[in-house]
């Protein structure tokens, strides 16, 4: 915080708020807090999720604040909202962060994830993203939805991750659903024969875990457990196979014109190499 400048923040948990207090109070800032625009309500944000919708909050005052700092520049009132604004807000892309792209049978939904909150929103956001299944379908006489989960994190808090993904879920669907009808844990490895990508590389991954899949054969098994094997786990040693398993299911597995539903979340080296792999492939074409 700099002193004669405003300062502006979203709501936060309480210890974060007291920090930013003290602060404000040590810098005679004048600290603001964002509630959520009203006429957010009518914009379609080019970040999909609802918790976005805080963020796109702060970004308004951030530049009407601005704006007003500018000489001869438009004042814009806190209840308005300008369609330069708009536009800007709609038109927004953010590879990776709560993108959706569609190819043949798959939908994929990507968000990076590698905290327990962060995770939580991701798991909230793609509930909200998922069509409802018909009353035949949670019934077993119908075509089920196939759902997928494309995840790693390659740490030791990874299967903390994957439980807080797994309740999220569980307690956001309708009753007597499961999460995902399949699940596939992979390395941050970018391609299969080719390896990593050179700026997709962490300099923390020990080698020996990555080639053993430990930290993969460990989620494995902490999520069978979660869901008493309702759906089908694999391993993959690298993001391609993984990419290519979930497209074999929307080949082989899916019905009629029913999409697969795919979260591709956890590590940002996961969704940074999961790109690659996509964009990689439509370069070939």
């Amino acid at each position: 915080m700099k002193e004669g400048a405003p300062a502006f923040t979203v709501s936060q948990p309480a210890t974060a708020q007291d920090v930013l207090e003290k602060r404000a109070k040590e810098k005679s800032v004048d600290l603001a807090i964002v509630p959520e625009h009203t006429l957010l309500a009518n914009v379609k944000l080019g970040l999909e999720a609802p918790f976005q919708r805080s963020n796109a909050s702060l970004a308004i005052a951030l530049t009407s604040a601005h704006l007003r700092s500018l000489p001869n520049a438009p004042q814009i009132l806190p209840s308005a909202l300008p369609q330069e604004f708009i536009h800007g807000l709609e038109q927004v892309r953010w590879p990776g962060r709560c993108e959706t792209r569609r190819e043949n049978g798959v939908v994929w939904h990507i968000d990076s994830a590698h905290t327990l909150e962060s995770i939580r929103l991701a798991a909230s956001w793609f509930a909200t993203c998922i069509p409802a299944p018909s009353s035949q379908a949670l019934s077993g006489d119908g075509p089920r939805s196939i759902r997928v989960l494309l995840f790693n994190q390659q740490t030791r808090d990874a299967p903390a991750l994957a439980r807080a993904l797994h309740s999220t879920l569980v307690a956001a669907l309708e009753k007597g659903q499961q999460p995902f009808t399949h699940t596939v844990f992979c390395t941050n490895r970018t391609f299969q024969e080719d390896g990593y990508r050179p700026d997709l590389v962490s300099l923390k991954t020990d080698t020996q875990e990555v080639d053993a899949l430990a930290v993969q054969k460990g989620l494995r098994d902490t999520w069978s457990r979660l869901d008493g094997g309702a759906s089908d786990v694999v391993v993959k040693s690298s993001i391609e196979e993984a990419v290519e398993w979930v497209r074999s299911i929307a080949r082989n597995e899916r019905a009629g014109e029913k999409d697969v539903s795919v979260l591709v979340t956890g590590s940002v080296h996961l969704v940074g190499g999961f790109l690659e792999v996509l964009e990689g492939a439509r370069r070939e074409l």
